[in-house]
């Protein structure tokens, strides 16, 4: 049995200062997270000692592990010429020609702070992009803590309406015309998925699709389900100047 003493006491001290000592819900587990100290590798040492096989890599953000000697190596030459900066610089103009090398679909990139932050930009073009406000994304799908995606977010796929059931606002904090802003599809059913974006028609301005949805269970999506969804928003409900975006 582990003795995580150390964590518990921390969580003790942080929520004198933060909201159930937590600003990052991801990383809360009852009764309390366990917090960690350093990493090495692919492993990761607690507060109390204890040394775990780290599956999750800050959610992917270190895919090369912890003090890697590249990595290190970099980050420790760019911590002499500053960290950060108001201006553009020459690694930004860098890491986007690489980014449109590689991926041909990219024209042009544009960084964000955040996941969120990205799918609301996204969401702002398209609706400047088509002139419709109404966004539609899959049931229990999470797109970031931005108010037009927070819905039908938690929802287990026991408890997917199909869209005839309505948005389910997933906090309290958000206004109810967020509802009237956003519909719901079933991921990976073709037939109502189809229904529901044929009949929000020419309201709609994009697509918020995740190929592999971590709230929903990391469930893949079907190839078959993303063709219908891309025929579905190009040529009968896009626009006259092109087709509706997908935003994945």
């Amino acid at each position: 049995m582990l003795i995580t003493d150390v964590s518990a006491a921390a969580n003790r001290r942080a929520q004198r200062v933060m909201p159930m000592g937590n600003t990052r819900s991801s990383a809360f587990a009852a009764p309390y997270p366990i917090y960690l100290a350093s990493g090495e590798g692919a492993y990761v040492t607690d507060v109390d000692g204890n040394r775990y096989l780290d599956f999750q890599n800050n959610f992917t953000a270190l895919i090369h592990g912890y003090g890697h000697a590249d990595v290190t190596s970099a980050l420790l030459a760019q911590l002499m010429k500053g960290l950060s900066f108001a201006n553009p610089t020459f690694p930004e103009i860098e890491l986007a020609e690489l980014l449109c090398d590689r991926v041909a679909h990219f024209e042009h990139v544009r960084f964000t702070n955040t996941g969120s932050e990205a799918v609301m930009m996204a969401i702002k073009a398209a609706r400047a992009l088509t002139g419709r406000t109404l966004v539609a994304k899959c049931e229990g799908a999470y797109h970031g803590n931005y108010d037009a995606v927070e819905i039908n977010v938690s929802a287990p796929p026991t408890r997917w309406t199909d869209g005839c059931g309505g948005c389910s606002l997933e906090h309290d904090g958000l206004a109810a015309s967020v509802a009237q802003q956003t519909v719901a599809i079933p991921f990976n059913d073709i037939e109502n998925s189809d229904r529901i974006l044929s009949a929000a028609g020419c309201d709609l301005a994009a697509v918020l699709i995740d190929p592999l949805p971590s709230r929903a269970g990391l469930v893949q999506i079907t190839p078959e389900y993303l063709v219908s969804i891309g025929l579905v928003t190009g040529p009968r409900i896009g626009s006259q100047e092109g087709p509706l975006p997908l935003v994945a």
